[in-house]
This record gives structure tokens, sequence and C-alpha cells, in this order.
């Protein structure tokens, strides 16, 4: 269904650029299409081959609400964040009941990018958060600055940062909109593209899971990261159900003043004790979030 209502505004073109013939008809002489009208037609047609191929590269379902589809599909067929935000998006939220909202997908067992064996067991260079863990993160604040600059025309650079999230619920990843404005989240999915946006959600394995033959164990690993337009203070939002409140932590990238790699940095902060002592430091530098090593 959604297929050939996209494919109507395509048709539509061409019953246009073919009227002027048509119509001649009953005259003395056909008029020749003119050159303008080729043009157009021909690239319908290749617009139309672009979405066909993408439909099937990312495997959308007919059913399913085009604001949900990734943003390189919704380009070709001119479909734009302010136009699924607006009246536009209500009309199809409400044609497609079932859709998520347009800047939220999943990436589940299946459907990720397969990795075999179990997680590697927590470190404390991880940034954790609830069930989920950013492995080895808090090495990144110590990257050259030139590995996080884009390349070429490129306009964000990937920033490779295995994400592991415990069994049990699914998690919400949500940049924060100060972040956002700078990166995009980037999940490796089994077939097609790999995920990207500034919210994503991410449906851990059950404990028995397997991937070719070896288990997967109770701690699910996500490939993928982080595209950025340069080194950042990264800010991301967990939320889950097993949470009482989404948690927020900052991922330093390649800079070592931000609110994480200043207290990783300070041996003193590093030996204070005691929640009275994460609270103010909270208070006093709005960092909103704790080290996992204070944590449980």
């Amino acid at each position: 269904m959604t297929r050939k209502l996209i494919l109507l505004g395509i048709v539509a073109a061409f019953a246009v650029a073919g009227s002027v013939v048509i119509a001649s008809a009953h005259g003395d002489e056909p008029a020749a299409p003119s050159p303008e009208d080729v043009r157009g037609a021909q690239a319908d047609t290749t617009k139309a081959d672009a979405v066909m191929e993408a439909l099937l590269a990312e495997e959308i379902k007919e059913e399913q609400n085009p604001c949900t589809y990734p943003a390189e599909l919704r380009e070709i067929i001119e479909l734009s964040d302010e136009q699924c935000d607006g009246a536009l998006g209500q009309t199809l939220a409400k044609q497609y009941p079932s859709a998520r909202s347009p800047n939220r997908s999943d990436v589940t067992c299946e459907t990720r990018s397969q990795v075999i064996g179990r997680a590697p067991a927590a470190n404390r260079q991880d940034i954790a958060a609830g069930p989920v863990a950013f492995y080895r993160a808090k090495e990144v604040a110590r990257w050259d600055r030139e590995f996080l600059e884009p390349k070429g025309s490129s306009e964000l650079a990937p920033v490779k940062l295995p994400i592991i999230v415990a069994s049990g619920s699914p998690v919400t990843l949500s940049l924060t909109d100060r972040s956002r404005r700078h990166a995009v989240l980037n999940i490796g999915r089994d077939r097609g593209r790999d995920l990207r946006g500034p919210e994503v959600t991410l449906v851990p394995c059950p404990p028995d899971a397997e991937v070719a033959g070896r288990p997967v164990g109770r701690r699910t690993i996500f490939t993928g990261g982080f595209r950025v337009d340069g080194p950042r203070c990264l800010e991301v939002a967990v939320s889950s159900p097993s949470l009482s409140s989404p948690r927020t932590r900052e991922i330093a990238l390649g800079r070592r003043d931000c609110g994480w790699a200043l207290l990783v940095r300070s041996a003193t902060l590093r030996r204070a004790a005691g929640q009275e002592t994460v609270e103010a430091l909270n208070t006093t530098v709005r960092l909103n979030l704790v080290p996992s090593i204070w944590t449980p």
C-alpha cells in the first residue's frame, strides 16, 4: 500500500508530462514534449528506482508509517522532519497507529549486527547507566582530536564505542537537545545500513540466546557508537522500564574538560566517598550524573 502511494506522485508526473501529447492528438499535429518535460520524466524514473531499491535494502514494511523510514529514504521521497512533526505527521500517525515516532527505532537481538560470544566483563573504564554500559568509554577522552574530526565530504566522524545492555527490559538511548545538534547515535544492524538518529531503543537478547552455536550470555553487545562533528562533551540519557527515572551520562570525546574527564583526572575527587559529595558536585557543576564507580 505504502509503496503504491509513494509512486503515485511519480506516476502523476508522467501524466502531466504526457498530457501535451495526448491533448494534441485531437489537433492537426502532435506536439513533442519539451526538453524540460523529458528531463523531469527521467528524474522521476530515477527517483522511482531509488525508492524501490531503498525499500528493499531497508526491508521497509508496506504498512509502515513513512515518517519512520530512515533519513536517507525520507530524503528521496522528499518527506522532511518538519512535515512529520506537523499536520502531515499527525495524519500519517492516525493511518498507521502502530508506527513508532519519527525519531525512534528499535534494534533487537535478531536485527543487531551479530557478535559471536559473550560480552566482555564490566571494566572500570566503562561508563555505566543502569542496565547499560558504554564499553571503555572513559578512554575516549584521551583520543587524538584528529580522529574525531570529519574527513573529506563527510559531515560526521565515526566513534566506535560498543554498547552493552543487560538482559531484561529494552532501553532507550537519547541524545540531549544540546548534543543532538552535533552528533547522532549509530547502531550496527545485521542487514541494511546502520541505524542513525538522536534516539534508539535497544532490545537485549534473552539469557539463553545463541549466535553460531555460542551463548550470548546475560549481556548483549550492540556494535556502533556515535557519529560526531568533532571533539565533544556528549550527553546521553538512558531510560528503561527497569529504571525509576532516566539517567544521563556524559561521554568525553577527545576532550579533557568535560565533567567526566575532570572527575576522572582528579585523584582527590576519585577518593571522595559518600552520596553527599556526589550530590554536591552535581549541584555545583550541574553535571546531572555520577561516575559508575560511585553507584551500584
